[in-house]
C-alpha cells in the first residue's frame, strides 16, 4: 500500500461505499460521512486528522453544494484547505466553475470526476434500474403489458430501452435526429418523431424522459392517460411544465440522483473505480 491519503467530505450512501473501495488501496479518511463501511476512517472533527491528506474527494454536487447529514450542518470549502498537502488533488462532482476556480485559487489542482465517460457509461445501469423500479411501484399491471416511450436516445434512454424490452415491453423511442431514430429502429423500437408527442403520448402506460428541456407541456400533458405515469429523468428542471403536470393532475416523477437511491453500493463503487483511475493516469504521466 503506498502513502496516498484521501480526505472524504459528505455525500450520501454512494460516498460510504465509494470509501470503502479506496480504502481497500488508500488510507481514507471521511467527514460529515452518512455511515462507515470497511477501513474508512471516520472523523467527528476535521482537527481529529492527524497527517494530511493528497486528495480532497468530494460528492457529485447540486447548486454547487453537496449533501451533509443534517447534523453536520454547512461546511465552508475554507475549513477544509488546513486539511491539504499543498500539491493536493481536489476530485468532486459536477464541480461549478466556481467551485473550481476557488480551489484553483488556491492552488491545488482540481479534476470533476463526473465529466469522466467511463463513469457516465456505467450509471446508465443503475439509472434504468432504478426507472424500472420506479414504474413497477407506480403501475397496476406487469411491465411486460406495458407500452413505453422513450424520449431521447442518448446513453439513459439506450439503457432504458433494453432493460424495459428485456422484460417484454413494447418501447418506442421518440427523437429529434433521424439518425436517432434510424438507430432505433434499427435495433428494434419504434421510431416516432419529437414533433409528434402530443398525437402519440395518449397510447402509452409509461413516458420516461431523457431530454434536459421542456418538451412536455399543457398540450403533451393532457393527452397522457391519467394511469400513466411520467418519469422524468433529465437533470436540473426536468422536461415537463410542472405547473401544467399539477394543474392537470398528472403522474409525474422527477427522479433525480437515482443511482444513490437505488443502488448507492454500485453507484459507490462505479465513483471509486473513477477516481482511482484518474489517480492512477496522473501518476502514469508524471512517471513519463
Amino acid at each position: 500500500m503506498d502513502k496516498t491519503v484521501i480526505l472524504s467530505v459528505g455525500g450520501d450512501n454512494r460516498m460510504v461505499y465509494a470509501c470503502e473501495e479506496l480504502s481497500r488501496v488508500w488510507k481514507v479518511y471521511s467527514y460529515a460521512s452518512c455511515g462507515k463501511s470497511g477501513d474508512t476512517i471516520i472523523l467527528s472533527d476535521l482537527k481529529a486528522m492527524n497527517e494530511k491528506a493528497n486528495i480532497l474527494l468530494l460528492p457529485i454536487m447540486r447548486d454547487g453544494g453537496f449533501y451533509v447529514p443534517s447534523a453536520q450542518g454547512d461546511i465552508p470549502f475554507d475549513s477544509l484547505i488546513g486539511c491539504l498537502k499543498n500539491n493536493a488533488l481536489v476530485l468532486g462532482g459536477r464541480m461549478t466553475g466556481a467551485v473550481c476556480d476557488y480551489f484553483k485559487s488556491k492552488g491545488f489542482e482540481v479534476c470533476d470526476y463526473y465529466s469522466c465517460e467511463e463513469l457516465v457509461i456505467k450509471n446508465c445501469v443503475p439509472t434504468a434500474e432504478g426507472a424500472l423500479f420506479i414504474a413497477m411501484q407506480e403501475l397496476i399491471i406487469d411491465i411486460c403489458d406495458t407500452k413505453v416511450l422513450i424520449t431521447g436516445y442518448g446513453r439513459v434512454a439506450k439503457c432504458c430501452a433494453k432493460v424495459f424490452s428485456a422484460l417484454g415491453s413494447k418501447v418506442s423511442i421518440a427523437a429529434r435526429n433521424t439518425a436517432r431514430l434510424a438507430e432505433a429502429a434499427v435495433n428494434g423500437y419504434d421510431p416516432v418523431r419529437l414533433n409528434m408527442l402530443d398525437k402519440e403520448i395518449e397510447n402509452y402506460n409509461i413516458v420516461i424522459n431523457t431530454v434536459p428541456a421542456v418538451i412536455f407541456g399543457e398540450k403533451q400533458l393532457e393527452k397522457l392517460d391519467s394511469k400513466a405515469v411520467l418519469i422524468d429523468l433529465a437533470s436540473a428542471d426536468g422536461g415537463a411544465d410542472k405547473q401544467a403536470v399539477e394543474r392537470l393532475g398528472k403522474r409525474y416523477i422527477h427522479a433525480l440522483a437515482i443511482p444513490g437511491k437505488y443502488a448507492p453500493g454500485s453507484s459507490g463503487k462505479i465513483i471509486a473505480d473513477t477516481v482511482r483511475n484518474i489517480i492512477t493516469e496522473r501518476r502514469e504521466n508524471d512517471d513519463l
